[in-house]
């Protein structure tokens, strides 16, 4: 019985480092210079039906994309060397039927939900500037629904449902 539950243990800790690997493979270092590094990342997100439906009936939903830098200490708290919010919002207009994205100071609009989920999907570039003092650096992009702009309704949840989870990636640069 002993052998069962360690080999069954084992099968779980295997796949929990499958899945834990490919959320880094979403963060390439495309160029790396003297003073600056360019990467890459994408989401490869999938909109839950949940979600659909609250977008559907015109309900904004904000996405809070956090870049965060962090040199890695041995013994006591990380050093965040660079940190980054960026708010995306999603809307949904029924009289016209449209989707739309706000990111930063533009505006994009879609006429199916599908090719907004398509947009957001797409590579993103990000330009940091290289740290020299460390060397122990770890990349944190984390893409979650902002709980706080969302109605009372849906705030009152008692457990987090499944479409408020959206993805963290992380990278050792």
């Amino acid at each position: 019985m002993m052998a069962y539950i360690l080999k069954s243990l084992l099968k779980i800790n295997l796949a929990w480092l499958v899945f834990f690997n490919t959320s880094y493979a979403n963060i390439v270092i495309e160029d790396q210079a003297l003073d600056s590094t360019k990467i890459k990342y994408f989401l490869n997100y999938e909109l839950d039906n949940e979600l659909k439906k609250i977008i559907d009936k015109g309900i904004s939903i904000q996405v809070l994309e956090t870049i965060i830098l962090k040199r890695k200490n041995q013994y006591f708290f990380d050093h965040v060397l660079f940190k980054k919010t960026k708010n995306i919002k999603i809307e949904y207009h029924p009289l016209i039927k449209k989707y739309y994205l706000f990111e930063e100071n533009e505006r994009f609009s879609y006429t199916e939900l599908s090719d907004l989920i398509r947009f957001i999907n797409k590579p993103r570039y990000l330009t940091l500037d290289n740290f020299q003092d460390s060397k122990n650096k770890e990349l944190t992009i984390t893409w979650e629904i902002d709980q706080k702009n969302l109605p009372k309704s849906l705030q009152l949840s008692l457990k987090k449902p499944t479409w408020m989870i959206i993805k963290r990636l992380r990278h050792n640069l």
